[in-house]
């Protein structure tokens, strides 16, 4: 699905409802629409869950630091990135980090 693809590689990019729909040749409404229908998630909950995972592999594997680790997935407030980290993962970043070192 060609909508997925571009998605996995542009979730570090702002991504909005009516730009994506434009790109696809469809509506705002019936792109969220169809992909909670096949997905069982809004867009924005999937472009998180793709932030998240990357996030917990820079952390981990690449052993980035948190403020890089935000920039580097998308995220252009610390704010934000910690809502969501914890959102998704149930600890901050740094308990996260902790847990796994």
């Amino acid at each position: 699905m060609k909508f997925l693809e571009y998605l996995h590689l542009n979730y570090t990019k702002k991504i909005s409802l009516s730009q994506l729909a434009t790109m696809f040749y469809t509506t705002p409404s019936h792109m969220a629409k169809l992909f909670k229908s096949y997905m069982g998630i809004s867009i924005i909950t999937y472009v998180h869950q793709l932030r998240i995972n990357e996030a917990k592999r820079l952390l981990t594997e690449q052993r980035c630091s948190v403020k890089e680790t935000a920039e580097r997935t998308g995220y252009d407030s610390l704010n934000n990135f910690y809502k969501y980290f914890k959102i998704h993962t149930g600890m901050t970043p740094a308990m996260f980090t902790q847990k796994d070192g």
